[in-house]
């Protein structure tokens, strides 16, 4: 389809199809723009009135009223370049599909908080009713995890089975209305297949006639590829119960958040987070890898970076100083009413001048701020270059150039070279 925009979600960018995905045909020249907001691809649409503009409708109970009103947005607005594919699934379709599952291995369940602030919690019941299966509506901070597992424990131990909400400051008996009465105007019920589960009748939601104009399946005639399941895929499985994550042959190897394999990545991202994408033990005092990489994330300050160190140095290195997870480590100078900190950092930059700076502002800045947020001025700083082995003569000085520049105190500074190979 030439001359069409493809507009969607940054979640839905590396989720796999059958032979590509939105990510491949974007690098492969292919105009697919990432949104944060449904009302962006009609803006895109206004911008582009000669350029077909379809916006992916993904998601669940969530995210279909916004993508409804950004239908009636459209229509209010008259853009005829607008529409939407819409693959929208409903949660508590797909929950009896599981439930009512011979092969369901499962013995409570912990329902969707986000998903329940449209439908609210009366749609599970169900669950207790047909099933006698409870269910607990959890948020998504630790303390709301961990009081749904226990109200859960608590009703399968004492055979009490109920539908609880542990997410009251979010969700309450009737969801929203508002909400679900405009999804209710725009779409309607219709049998979709869901991949690793099967058919599930009424579960899915496709554009009502008397929108249709913006309905992109109805518009455009483009043939469907048929679904290949990737080989060893057990993603049904987990849907089930019957087996965890770990348990898929191709799980954290051919699959991994970095290139997912299984077909219901978007349903089982929550799933996939659990375990972490790296895996280290330690043993002996010894950390040894039980993967074979790394990733740059682990050396970006914020949450891989928190994970490695918490899961592995904490573990070998672990001390009260350590364990107090501040940037620079704060000791009493001996016979001194004084206190020094003091912090080491490490920075491999290629190229070593780079717009904005260069490794010596880089290294410098870096340090300095953790010893600042420390509440300590500084007055010296330790150098330590990394060169490579047989590195010419002439490399190393200017690799040393950006430190002599960015210590501006060279009285207060010493340094130590150190050749590694």
């Amino acid at each position: 389809m030439d001359g069409v925009i493809i507009t969607t979600f940054g979640d839905m960018m590396r989720v796999p199809g059958s032979t590509s995905s939105l990510a491949a045909e974007k690098a492969a020249g292919h105009d697919v723009r990432m949104v944060y907001s449904p009302s962006t691809p009609s803006t895109i649409a206004q911008e582009n009135p000669g350029r077909p503009v379809i916006f992916m409708g993904v998601g669940f109970e969530t995210t279909t009223p916004t993508i409804a009103a950004a239908i009636l947005e459209a229509q209010a607005r008259d853009l005829q370049n607008f529409s939407v594919l819409s693959v929208h699934k409903t949660t508590p379709p797909a929950l009896r599909a599981i439930a009512s599952d011979p092969q369901t291995r499962i013995d409570g369940f912990i329902l969707p908080g986000h998903v329940s602030t449209i439908t609210g919690i009366n749609p599970y019941r169900f669950l207790v009713d047909d099933f006698g299966i409870p269910g607990v509506v959890t948020g998504f901070e630790p303390v709301d995890i961990l009081e749904g597992i226990a109200s859960l424990v608590e009703m399968i131990d004492g055979g009490l089975p109920e539908i609880r909400n542990a997410y009251r400051r979010g969700v309450n008996e009737d969801g929203n209305p508002v909400a679900r009465q405009m999804v209710e105007q725009v779409f309607e019920p219709c049998d979709v297949t869901w991949r690793g589960l099967g058919p599930i009748p009424g579960s899915g939601l496709r554009i009502r006639p008397a929108f249709e104009t913006f309905d992109a399946a109805k518009r455009f005639d483009v043939p469907v590829e048929p679904t290949v399941e990737p080989r060893g895929c057990r993603c049904g499985d987990v849907l089930r119960g019957r087996i965890s994550p770990p348990e898929c042959p191709l799980f954290g190897k051919a699959c991994t958040p970095a290139g997912p394999r299984r077909p219901l990545y978007g349903e089982l991202r929550g799933q996939l987070r659990r375990v972490p994408s790296f895996s280290f033990i330690s043993q002996g005092g010894n950390v040894s890898a039980q993967t074979d990489f790394v990733q740059l994330g682990h050396g970006s300050g914020g949450q891989m970076m928190k994970r490695i160190i918490d899961e592995v140095f904490l573990e070998a290195f672990g001390s009260p100083e350590l364990l107090a997870g501040n940037d620079a480590g704060v000791a009493d100078l001996p016979a001194s009413s004084d206190r020094i900190a003091m912090s080491t950092d490490s920075f491999v930059v290629t190229p070593q001048f780079f717009p904005g700076g260069d490794i010596g502002r880089l290294s410098v800045c870096g340090t300095v701020n953790d010893v600042a947020t420390s509440g300590r001025a500084r007055c010296t700083c330790r150098v330590a270059l990394s060169w490579k082995r047989a590195i010419p003569s002439p490399t190393c000085v200017v690799s040393a150039a950006p430190w002599r520049k960015r210590l501006r105190r060279p009285a207060c500074a010493s340094s130590r070279a150190t050749p590694r190979s």
